[in-house]
């Protein structure tokens, strides 16, 4: 009898009619299942030969190792490869595939890695830590039919959070790609000018006693805007940058306005509406965002971020929750400042009512403009949308797209990752958030945002306690940091685009020059 993270299992090794062991299974229903051949298990290899191909994905992960027959043909390639991963749900399976010569160097070679009867949590962790998709060529998932067909439910959930690691990686190194410069150039004008500005751990821990509204722009937003507006005084509103615009068209100012993306467009959230929020940006966010109005600065995953931090531990802090959303980072914020009570609104993860954002939103606004006419109205326009974005795509019957889904996970894991409490979905329309109980407005409001709160006072209180960034941290000390050699040389690693040589490094100098 074995025993796994979850089941017992009786398993018995018996001998084939080609005189090598083969593995039979029984579970608690009591069927008998073969991991491999009861006759020819060495000629299981042949079968899987053409899944290995290291050339193209020199990182292997394999679902179901048994006593590895189907993975024989690893050893003729296995100096091609970067990495392979072995995932087993038995236990103790190494010691009897030590046993078999030809599979014997599954368990002892420096570039396998074996992960025996582990929780989901730990193969997460590892796998997560050990994909650099700067330094790889490509990833294939391999899946052992017998094993999977014995323990469908633990293979696939892996299979689940592979596909949410790999998504997330490879969008982290297009977008590394594609905006590695705009980081740096954004990162370094900042420094010019964020000194006026306050860390936001100057924050953390000072909202204890009270409820905040989180809000995002999913299409929901729209059913819950005027009873938001009728309670603002009631709780402390957290809003992403994108839903400035409907917030400001309904007569409700945000008490903070979270905005990380570096992208230039960004700016068209704020026409129009410079004052009335504590702005909360990252070190990387577009300059054009910073105005003359207090600013919270947060830190993110960036070298020259981890260069400032390395130099100043935890005095400016940071928001990022490494979830690839500003969505994310709300919660995540919201769990750093301490608020009792968290109500999610607009946290859809999907195409609500066939509309891609609430009204109102820059979005929605943008889309609207850009497409809408007589003959085709934005309701027609907006599923038309919907249906190429989408590919069609549904989850749990309603259309959304795998990005979402993959946001909607790394929350998730993010949530229950810091154990935070007392948050609420209020949304019983949209994709729901595994862990986190749905609630209506109403409900929320009336348990927790039952009193007017004086949030400018608070605020202000906060911002007597701390000092302005220029107080906390020495520009010069950082200057000099990043003008030396290895910094320069980490920058431009950052980049990304190093074939302009020279030009980058001159202009990452300049740039460098400019910080007073």
């Amino acid at each position: 009898m074995i025993k796994t993270n979850r089941q017992e299992y009786q398993l018995t090794i018996e001998q084939t009619r080609e005189g090598v062991p083969t593995i039979a299974i029984r579970d608690y229903s009591k069927r008998k299942l073969y991991l491999h051949s009861r006759f020819f298990p060495s000629r299981e290899s042949e079968a899987f030969k053409d899944k290995f191909n290291p050339d193209k994905f020199d990182v292997a992960i394999v679902l179901g190792v048994g006593l590895g027959y189907h993975l024989r043909y690893i050893k003729e390639t296995i100096n091609r490869y970067n990495k392979i991963i072995l995932i087993e749900k038995l236990n103790n399976l190494e010691n009897e595939i030590d046993k078999i010569p030809d599979t014997r160097f599954l368990c002892h070679h420096p570039r396998i890695a074996f992960l025996s009867d582990q929780s989901i949590k730990v193969i997460e962790k590892f796998v997560s830590e050990e994909i650099d998709f700067d330094t790889i060529k490509g990833i294939s998932i391999i899946e052992h039919p017998p094993s999977m067909r014995a323990f469908p439910g633990y293979y696939q959930e892996i299979k689940r959070v592979l596909e949410r690691i790999i998504s997330k990686k490879a969008s982290n190194k297009a977008t590394k790609k594609a905006f590695g410069w705009l980081y740096v150039s954004n990162i370094l004008k900042n420094l010019s000018t964020i000194s006026e500005h306050y860390p936001v751990s100057s924050f953390f821990n000072s909202f204890n006693e009270y409820p905040a509204m989180l809000i995002t722009t999913g299409p929901s937003l729209e059913q819950h805007i005027n009873k938001v507006k009728e309670h603002q005084n009631n709780a402390f509103i957290v809003s992403v940058d994108s839903a400035l615009p409907l917030l400001k068209s309904s007569n409700i100012t945000p008490d903070f306005c979270i905005s990380v993306d570096p992208q230039k467009f960004i700016t068209e959230h704020f026409i129009g509406i410079n004052s009335g929020y504590v702005l909360v940006f990252s070190l990387s966010s577009n300059p054009t965002i910073l105005s003359d109005q207090r600013g919270l600065l947060s830190l993110n995953s960036h070298p020259i971020s981890q260069i400032i931090e390395q130099l100043y531990p935890s005095r400016i802090g940071s928001i990022d929750s490494t979830t690839g959303s500003v969505a994310g980072d709300a919660i995540n914020l919201a769990r750093l400042f301490g608020f009792k009570h968290i109500g999610l609104l607009g946290y859809d993860f999907s195409f609500l009512d066939y509309k891609i954002y609430s009204r109102g939103t820059a979005y929605q606004n943008r889309f609207s403009l850009y497409y809408h006419d007589r003959l085709n109205p934005i309701e027609t326009q907006n599923l038309n949308y919907i249906m190429k974005a989408s590919s069609g795509f549904t989850y749990k019957n309603r259309f959304s797209r795998r990005s979402f889904i993959h946001y909607k996970e790394s929350l998730e894991t993010m949530i229950q990752g810091h154990g935070i409490k007392d948050i609420y979905n209020i949304n019983h329309a949209g994709i729901p958030i595994e862990s986190v109980p749905n609630t209506d407005l109403q409900a929320f409001l009336n348990s927790y945002c039952t009193r007017e709160i004086n949030k400018a006072g608070i605020i202000q209180n906060a911002f007597n306690e701390t000092e302005k960034i220029k107080n906390c941290i020495s520009m010069q000390r950082i200057k000099d940091v990043l003008s030396k050699e290895d910094a320069l040389i980490a920058i431009m690693n950052a980049s990304v685009d190093q074939s302009l040589g020279m030009y980058k490094i001159n202009k990452i100098k300049h740039l460098i020059s400019k910080i007073p």
